[in-house]
């Protein structure tokens, strides 16, 4: 019997699941005040989204590369959230100021 080996994105599915269970046992019924969900790893299993690892197509790069080249920058080392959150800003700015 050939033993099948479960890829990354399964894998971390399956870690989540059993730590969002496990968080559900642990807390009963009761959720974080004010969330609708009962863990962070609930969240990530019903809100989030698996992203490709496959390189940027040319159109990509190049959006990418004028957005960093507008964003207000600096961007900041371990600070992925406010790094995206200046990208975001730069992307709903309208394409003239860009």
């Amino acid at each position: 019997m050939v033993k099948t080996v479960p890829t990354g994105a399964e894998y971390l599915q399956d870690c989540l699941e059993k730590v969002a269970s496990m968080m559900r046992e642990a807390r009963g019924k009761t959720q974080i005040g004010g969330w609708k969900y009962f863990s962070t790893e609930e969240l990530v299993l019903k809100e989030g989204k698996l992203l490709s690892n496959e390189p940027f197509t040319e159109e990509e790069e190049v959006t990418l590369l004028r957005l960093f080249k507008a964003a207000p920058g600096p961007y900041k080392t371990k600070q992925c959230y406010y790094n995206a959150m200046l990208l975001m800003f730069r992307e709903t700015a309208s394409e003239s100021e860009i």
